[in-house]
This record gives C-alpha cells, sequence and structure tokens, in this order.
C-alpha cells in the first residue's frame, strides 16, 4: 500500500529508488465489522496468487473456479479485476488482469521507468490482439527455447527453428490461463522474478491455518532450537525450551498414507534449497518437513519443555499445549523470517489476534516495525484489535477500515482520509463509530428480550 504525505514515522515508508512519487508503507491494518469483507480481500490476494503460479491449473476449455460478486445481476457476469504494483529488487513493476469463469479478458504488465509505466506487454484476449512493448522487446528478441517448451498453437505449426517470439508465444497461451504463467513455464527468464514474487514472497496466512505457508529461514540444528526458544521466551507462554526430534515419515505409523502423500506434495512447494521447511500441524504432532536435493523426505518434530516442580524437563507434543501457544508457533517462521537481514517477503495475515492476547498482537506488529529498517518488506493484518489502533506505533495511512454498503459491496479507506485528522484517542473515536467499520447491532428489544433502557 502506498504512503500518503504524513509526517510521523517516517521509518515506516520505504523510497523506490530514484522516484520520490513512489513510497511503500512498512505495514496495513484493516479493520472492520464482522462481514465487512476483511477476510475477502486476503481470499482474493490467494486466488490471483494461486491463478498466477497454476494452482489452479486449468486445462483448455475448463471453468476457471473465481467467484463473481453476487448481489447484482448487472455484476454477475462482469470480470473480476486484479492489480498489483510489486517492488522486484530494484525494478517497480505493475501487473494486472481481468478474468470471468471462462477466459482471461486481458492481462498487462509495465515498469515504473522515471516518472512513467512503460509497456512490456499488454494482451486482450477477446479481441486475440497482443502488444509487445519497447522493453520486453529490448529484453528478448527472440526466445530460445527446448522442444518440450514450444507452445501448441491452434491452427498453427511448430517453427523449425526453436527460436520464437513473443507475440508467437503470446498467442500460444490459453484462453483461460494468463500469459506470466505460460511464459514462466516456457522457460523465459525475464518474467522469474515477478512469477518468484508471487510464488515465494506474497506470504498469507489464514485464521485457522495450520501449514504455515513459507520455509523456515535457518537449518533445523540446535541454533534453531534455540532461536525457536527465545522467541517462545519474549511471548512468556511458560516453554523452557524447544526440543526438535528427525523421524521418519514413511516409517511412522501414526501416520496415515493419505497424510503422508499431502505432506509429500507441500514438500515439493518449499524453496529449492535444503534449508526450506513448511511446518504442518496434525492432532496433537507438529512436523516441519521439507524435500532435500535428493528427493528424499526430511521430518523433524517439535516438542515443547516445561520444567517440572521436581526440577526435572518434561517434553509436550505441542497438540497438548494451549490454542494460543499453537497459534504462536504457526506464526514463529514468519516472525523469524522477518528479524532476516535481507528480508524481503510481503505478509498477509487474516485476524492477526486470533487466539492471542492483546498485548501479544501489539508486540509481533512492534517487532516487525523496529526490526525491518528499510528492508523491502511489507505485513499487512486484518484484525479486531483495538489495542494496535495507536498512533504512537501506527501513521494514519497505515490504519485501514472495511465497510459494505447496503448493496452487499466492501470498500476499503484509510483513516488518512478522514477530515478533520484525528488527534486524540484513535482507539475510542473508532469505538464510537466515527470512522464507520464497526458493527451496528440492533436493540435486543426487537427480539422481545428486554426492555431498550435495560
Amino acid at each position: 500500500m502506498v504512503a500518503a504525505d504524513v509526517e510521523s514515522h517516517p521509518n515506516h515508508v520505504i523510497a523506490h529508488e530514484g522516484s520520490t512519487e513512489k513510497r511503500i508503507l512498512k505495514t496495513s491494518v484493516i479493520y472492520g465489522a464482522n462481514a465487512s469483507g476483511k477476510s475477502n480481500f486476503v481470499k482474493a490476494l490467494d486466488f490471483a496468487r494461486d491463478f498466477i503460479i497454476g494452482n489452479l491449473a486449468t486445462q483448455r476449455g475448463e471453468q476457471i473456479p473465481r467467484l463473481p460478486f453476487m448481489f447484482d445481476l448487472d455484476y454477475m457476469g462482469e470480470p473480476a479485476r486484479f492489480e498489483f504494483e510489486v517492488k522486484c529488487g530494484s525494478r517497480l513493476l505493475l501487473y494486472g488482469f481481468e478474468v470471468t469463469s471462462k477466459i482471461v479478458i486481458s492481462e498487462w504488465l509495465f515498469e515504473w521507468i522515471g516518472d512513467n509505466w512503460e509497456l512490456w506487454f499488454k494482451r486482450l484476449d477477446e479481441s486475440k490482439s497482443y502488444e509487445v512493448g519497447k522493453l520486453l522487446n529490448a529484453a528478448v528478441e527472440e526466445l530460445s527455447l527446448e522442444p518440450h517448451q514450444m507452445p501448441l498453437i491452434e491452427g498453427d505449426t511448430t517453427p523449425d527453428s526453436r527460436r520464437v517470439s513473443v507475440s508467437y508465444l503470446l498467442g500460444g497461451t490459453r484462453p483461460n490461463q494468463l500469459f506470466l504463467n505460460e511464459a514462466y513455464n516456457r522457460g523465459v527468464k525475464e518474467f522469474q522474478a515477478l512469477y518468484d514474487w508471487f510464488l515465494r514472497r506474497l506470504v498469507l496466512v489464514f485464521p485457522d491455518s495450520h501449514d504455515t505457508p513459507i520455509p523456515f529461514p535457518q537449518r533445523i540444528d540446535e541454533g534453531f532450537e534455540s532461536k525457536l526458544a527465545e522467541l517462545m521466551d519474549i511471548f512468556g507462554v511458560g516453554l523452557t525450551g524447544v526440543s526438535l526430534k528427525p523421524i521418519d515419515l514413511e516409517e511412522d505409523t501414526r501416520f496415515s498414507p493419505s497424510f503422508k502423500d499431502d505432506v509429500r506434495r507441500a514438500a515439493q512447494r518449499t524453496s529449492n534449497t535444503t534449508e526450506g521447511y513448511r511446518s504442518l500441524q496434525l492432532n496433537e504432532t507438529t512436523l516441519l518437513f521439507a524435500v532435500d536435493e535428493k528427493e528424499d523426505m526430511m521430518s523433524t518434530e517439535i516438542f515443547a519443555e516445561h520444567i517440572a516442580k521436581q526440577g526435572y524437563t518434561v517434553q509436550f507434543q505441542l497438540g497438548q499445549e494451549s490454542d494460543g501457544t499453537r497459534r504462536l508457533f504457526v506464526l514463529a517462521p514468519i516472525i523469524l523470517d522477518f528479524l532476516r537481514e535481507n528480508n524481503d517477503r510481503v505478509y498477509v495475515i487474516d485476524e492477526l489476534e486470533r487466539k492471542l492476547h492483546p498485548k501479544l498482537s501489539f508486540l509481533i506488529l512492534n517487532m516487525f516495525l523496529k526490526n525491518s529498517g528499510q528492508k523491502p518488506s511489507q505485513l499487512i493484518v486484518t484484525t479486531h484489535e483495538t489495542q494496535i489502533l495507536d498512533l504512537g506505533l501506527l501513521r494514519t495511512d497505515e490504519i485501514w477500515f472495511a465497510e459494505k454498503d447496503p448493496d452487499g459491496g466492501s470498500s476499503l479507506f484509510s483513516l488518512e482520509e478522514f477530515t478533520p485528522r484525528p488527534s486524540g484517542d484513535v482507539r475510542d473515536e473508532y469505538l464510537h463509530g466515527r470512522f464507520g467499520a464497526t458493527p451496528i447491532p440492533l436493540s435486543v428489544s426487537n427480539l422481545g428480550w428486554a426492555d431498550d433502557d435495560t
């Protein structure tokens, strides 16, 4: 989310190199009543990411599993539009697409050069027209593809040469597929950074997510045990240590064959290094797992340690810990990740406060802001937790509200848009309805339960 002209907390802003106009906020906190659209915002990001990287793989003629707006017949058949401004290294890219349940209506990619958006490509599937900009032409005059990477274009024959044009590749993209996905799968390296941004750098965490969507940043060793234990000690959940024990997932009889297959598929989505692990909670067991360079499964189980009255150490599976402690272990790889010196991810956490004490939600956000510096990382959260609705912690343009209109549509707006600017207790003003985005319950007397004055 882009910064406004706000003087407070200047260190919460990252300026794009060579541009004073493009200034990115380090964090955004989204408030709103129940059913106001906060979670749908995150789900929309999830759909777009999955469609881009190919998790919503569709064959020719199959429908795209998008959900249309259902509260207005005039809009049910309209395309859904998605647009992202993303920072890839020193480049600022604008990528977007429009999609119906049947086809990709349009798709575009621009780069911010000087003070303008310069075209990479534009695709309009309805008219079967394509426009390739000077930037892409300069980067790739012709593509050298292996035989298995050659697109099959209906009514055309594969060229004799392995060198093909971008336009030829655009023409080979299925109507229900994004060109970004097609180009990446065809080995066009110019699109790798943007594709990897969605694959590895955009991190989404849902309220009941037990499958942490990013790798742990460290090797799973004694040093990692101590870092994880230190983090839990900071949160004050009563753990005196963390123990990691390697297990043989194939031989362990606690897990069903279908569960092992699910873990194996999830492990394939980790980073292509032996240091990339994912976590998964199943009943009382919490696993860290990955696939090494030889495609062998590596699995480690996490145990929480406590000191008994007589001084001996007691180990518990994480499933035996409180819901709040288990939630912290889900968030742990994210927290350790944004403490890294070279962290460059965008984290989106739906319901940050889920199962956590208000002070812990404040602490997590504060840790990110104090440790992220000028690293190109960003934290976006949805929450009901008003303890972090504090101008001592956040800028006015970092506080957002989601509100549903009478027709069922949702809109997002910033606290910075209000005039006069809030100068007192923002938390109190919000709870009293000054900014909207709060529930408006009816009196219980409407149900005949009580009088209005009771």
